[in-house]
């Protein structure tokens, strides 16, 4: 099984983060709790990580670039806040990051795929999805067919990642729900590759 020092190592690199110079940045917020293992899923730690990649990957069509997201930070947030108040899961879906994305270009390039960590893909890919539906779950059921606005937001940086990858966590969002405004956190991290953003996870504290 997946052990409680990796799960609390995940947890810190879902919610660690960037900040853009043109938006304010969010104060840092320690986790109240760290997200539990999947039920029953269970971490062949005989085999390499080379070897979890692979198999990881079979059927995945290979890329080289984000497909698409938004070209910065603000415009990828407000379209996120434009899908949210709409209900559209679609837009929501095509502002995530993909499969093929995470296992092309996201997870070589995170610290949790080399020493001294080692989490394998699936069991990385299995904790932020889970952690993003729930997270999606929540964003619907309070502000779906409210009229949402775009104030501001700022993040915090990531060292979690190696270039060419850029990310940012820990972002709170200001926005007007219905004519107030509010500042919340509405998703996990936000990742930039060749001058294209997208989320990793909208996992939140709602």
């Amino acid at each position: 099984m997946i052990d409680t020092r990796t799960l609390m190592l995940l947890s810190a690199a879902l919610l660690v983060g960037a900040c853009t110079t043109a938006d304010r940045p969010a104060a840092a917020k320690a986790p109240d709790a760290f997200p539990a293992a999947p039920a029953g899923y269970i971490v062949d730690s005989i085999l390499p990580i080379e070897e979890h990649l692979r198999r990881f990957r079979t059927g995945l069509t290979q890329v080289d670039s984000l497909q698409g997201g938004a070209d910065s930070e603000r415009e990828l947030v407000k379209a996120f806040l434009a899908a949210v108040s709409t209900q559209d899961s679609i837009t929501l879906s095509h502002l995530l990051l993909s499969r093929e994305e995470f296992a092309w270009l996201y997870y070589p390039a995170h610290a949790y795929g080399r020493p001294p960590y080692e989490l394998d893909p699936g069991s990385f890919w299995t904790l932020i999805r889970g952690n993003s539906g729930k997270g999606v779950t929540r964003l619907l059921r309070e502000y779906a067919g409210h009229r949402l606005g775009y104030v501001m937001h700022g993040c915090n940086p990531s060292d979690a990642v190696e270039a060419p990858v850029r990310e940012w966590n820990q972002c709170e969002v200001g926005l007007t729900r219905d004519g107030r405004r509010s500042a919340k956190r509405m998703f996990g991290s936000i990742v930039a590759i060749g001058g294209r953003y997208k989320f990793v996870s909208y996992a939140n504290d709602l």
